[in-house]
């Protein structure tokens, strides 16, 4: 294999008066790849994002529990909309998402995430909601040019949020590395175009796919789990499949192709 995990540059701080939900929630999130922050409180929630403010370090979302003794966590958010804007606050119980909405604006939250968690509902609800300083690819390929091929053309998109890549020889091994990670999209490289069982797995843990094939591979099936893309690939059709899956902007084309 030939790289290792590595941060996305998100930070998260959860308030949850709920210790068990706190460590359970903290390692979800550290085995994506997030750096968190959990407090049990919504005083000393405030405290500590009114200090991260006054750093770089200050956090790219706060998860706030909604019914906790002391400060309400309608209150908390309330609170937080002084120092802050909705796209940086969410939402999450156990309870109903309509009842808990009937005490706080929609319009205030940019989300809402229903207990109790799974780490592939985390994973997808966070690549929805999380702004990152980039973005993590991973692209797996049993060709070592191919690798260095697509990998530049990836790295070459002048992208914002910026993508980072990483690189694996085979599907098994891109499992291995997403799940210890947070993978913003998965790039599989499948010369021989047979499907492999590894998609089916991604699918369930909510990672998009991108295939490189050839144009006998099965398409149909392959269209179940991702986008495809065929040989020869280039990097305007590899750009388009990132702006669609990634959601990333500003992609930048150029004259790579194979």
């Amino acid at each position: 294999m030939d790289s290792q995990p590595s941060r996305p540059g998100g930070r998260i701080l959860c308030v949850d008066d709920d210790r068990m939900v706190r460590e359970v929630l903290t390692q979800m999130l550290e085995r994506l790849g997030l750096q968190v922050d959990a407090v049990k409180d919504g005083q000393e929630c405030l405290r500590q994002f009114t200090a991260s403010t006054a750093t770089p370090e200050s956090y790219d979302l706060v998860v706030v529990n909604y019914d906790m003794p002391g400060m309400h966590g309608s209150e908390v958010v309330e609170r937080l909309l002084d120092s802050t804007t909705p796209e940086h606050i969410v939402l999450t119980s156990a309870f109903p998402e309509g009842s808990v909405f009937e005490r706080v604006s929609r319009a205030d939250v940019a989300g809402f995430l229903r207990k109790p968690y799974t780490l592939s509902t985390l994973r997808g609800f966070l690549l929805g909601h999380l702004s990152l300083t980039r973005q993590e690819v991973l692209l797996a390929s049993p060709d070592a040019s191919n690798r260095d091929l697509y990998s530049t053309m990836i790295q070459e998109m002048d992208c914002r949020p910026s993508l980072n890549v990483q690189t694996s020889e085979s599907p098994r091994d891109a499992l291995d590395v997403a799940s210890r990670s947070f993978v913003s999209l998965v790039v599989l490289d499948l010369p021989g175009g047979n499907v492999p069982p590894e998609a089916e797995l991604f699918h369930r843990e909510s990672i998009p796919l991108i295939f490189l094939c050839r144009d006998e591979a099965p398409r149909s099936e392959l269209e179940r789990y991702g986008t495809v893309i065929e040989y020869p690939v280039r990097q305007e059709d590899l750009a388009d499949g990132i702006l669609r899956v990634c959601g990333a902007k500003h992609v930048t084309r150029f004259e790579h192709d194979l």
